[in-house]
């Protein structure tokens, strides 16, 4: 079964695609411009702590592209599918949170 979108979901699926587009926009421009290494991560106090290439760049609008058409066929997903809570486990677990275990016992 199919589920229909409503105008406010499909109104946000155009603002998320917009804003993935204008994000890879820029960085197509701009990516001359951009320093080879950019800031990875500040410390609680403003301080950079960390460095990282600029073509980390690339995650968002790689990610979100590959994602969208993920969230856009949610209601056509397989019935043996890990949800979002079992996803959310999985990644507590990586960072030290509670153990994780397989919904689909593989």
């Amino acid at each position: 079964m199919k589920i229909k979108n409503t105008k406010t979901d499909i109104l946000l699926n155009i603002a998320a695609v917009a804003c993935l587009a204008a994000v890879t926009l820029y960085l197509l421009v701009r990516w001359s411009q951009i320093p080879m290494t950019i800031p990875g991560h500040y410390t609680a106090d403003g301080q950079i702590d960390s460095w990282t290439a600029r073509t980390t760049l690339w995650q968002l609008p790689v990610l979100g592209f590959q994602w969208h058409p993920e969230r856009q066929s949610y209601g056509l997903r397989r019935a043996d599918a890990p949800g979002a809570e079992a996803l959310f486990a999985y990644f507590a677990a990586l960072i030290g949170g509670e153990p994780w275990t397989d919904p689909c016992g593989s």
